[in-house]
């Protein structure tokens, strides 16, 4: 039996890594190019890939991070980057969700306004 050699596995899930982040870099440009994702919805997912791709090519990273952290197995530092970036888009979303709730309340008064003026048009009319 052939022992594996640990520098083969990291390389293998470093260009596995490395292939998953461009390919949701290229996900994410083609919605952005078919008009399926706005870009300004696009940026903070843009920035989350963009980091998942530094912390692939350059593993030194997330050693650290992971010591800064006080973490010793440093793949579990991937998972509160992941967690950041999650709470990151949560909040991203509530603040668009919130803004579209404004807005929508806005158009609702204007609409009920505007139904309102054409029924007294209406009734002035006949």
């Amino acid at each position: 039996m052939n022992p594996v050699n640990p520098q083969y596995i990291l390389s293998r899930l470093q260009l596995f890594s490395i292939l998953g982040s461009v390919v949701l870099i290229a996900l994410l440009v083609f919605f952005i190019r078919k008009r399926r994702l706005q870009e300004e919805y696009s940026i903070l997912w843009l920035i989350i890939f963009s980091i998942f791709l530094i912390v692939s090519i350059f593993g030194a990273f997330l050693e650290n991070f992971s010591r800064f952290l006080g973490i010793q197995y440093a793949p579990a530092a991937l998972f509160v980057l992941m967690i950041i970036g999650i709470f990151l888009l949560m909040l991203h979303f509530s603040i668009i969700i919130s803004d579209l709730k404004r807005k929508i309340n806005r158009l609702s008064i204007t609409n009920a306004l505007l139904e309102e003026r054409i029924k007294s048009l209406e009734k002035q009319g006949s």
